[in-house]
């Protein structure tokens, strides 16, 4: 029979990232934002190629049950997870970062809500250029690759200081890219909108049609990003 394990990775007073396993194979994430007493959403991610179909209830099961012990343990009035399941495909490859490039259809919503770029201005957005002369110069917030799992991949988020300042968990399903960034340091007001453009130059792809992150930093939620991908030339 198999066995299912729920292994929490990180853990705060406002939400957790848990790696579920089938007899010790990764099969999924689950990624819970919550405020004990009242409130708790988030999403569950089920990888098919790892988990048969005659399992696939089964481990859905575990889940549910895992979450509603967590949601009577914190006392939770109203709670909202998407549970997906399909075939997760690794993303191992990402484009270098072009801050020319026009980013559209994307809304960074929370605590800081706007778009990354507005589709009737000449603006764009840039977050450092490195001059081989300057010795000072800043380069690029950036991703380096943490962990791979199998068909799930971490990666570790790095400032213009190249700090690392957090962690982000991608999956990706069928036309949909997804997943957490855990801000480790406490960002400021335009951190959020700096890395969702990060996340949209690195996992934009021809055959991507949606991408979206949840930000978090320690108990609180900070932004999530949601992009559609329409017309990439």
């Amino acid at each position: 029979m198999t066995v299912v394990s729920l292994k929490p990775e990180l853990r705060t007073a406002g939400g957790e990232t848990v790696s579920i396993y089938c007899d010790d194979d990764w099969a999924g994430d689950v990624y819970l934002v919550y405020r004990e007493g009242d409130l708790l959403t988030g999403t569950v991610q089920i990888d098919t190629g790892k988990v048969s179909e005659r399992n696939l209830e089964y481990v859905m099961d575990e889940v549910r049950t895992y979450i509603s012990h967590l949601a009577a343990a914190l006392n939770i009035t109203t709670s909202s997870v998407v549970m997906m399941h399909g075939d997760i495909e690794q993303i191992l490859e990402m484009e270098p970062i072009d801050t020319t490039d026009n980013i559209n259809h994307v809304q960074l919503d929370g605590t800081y809500e706007h778009d990354l770029y507005a589709e009737e201005t000449d603006e764009q957005l840039h977050m450092g250029s490195y001059d081989d002369n300057d010795d000072d110069a800043e380069e690029d917030y950036h991703l380096s690759l943490f962990s791979d799992e199998g068909d799930h991949v971490k990666y570790h988020l790095y400032d213009d200081f190249h700090n690392v300042i957090g962690m982000v968990s991608v999956d990706e399903i069928g036309e949909t890219v997804s997943g957490r960034v855990d801000f480790w340091v406490e960002p400021d007001k335009d951190e959020p909108e700096e890395v969702a453009q990060v996340l949209f130059q690195a996992f934009r792809d021809e055959d991507v049609n949606q991408i979206s992150f949840t930000m978090n930093y320690e108990d609180r939620h900070i932004a999530d990003m949601y992009l559609e991908h329409r017309d990439y030339s």
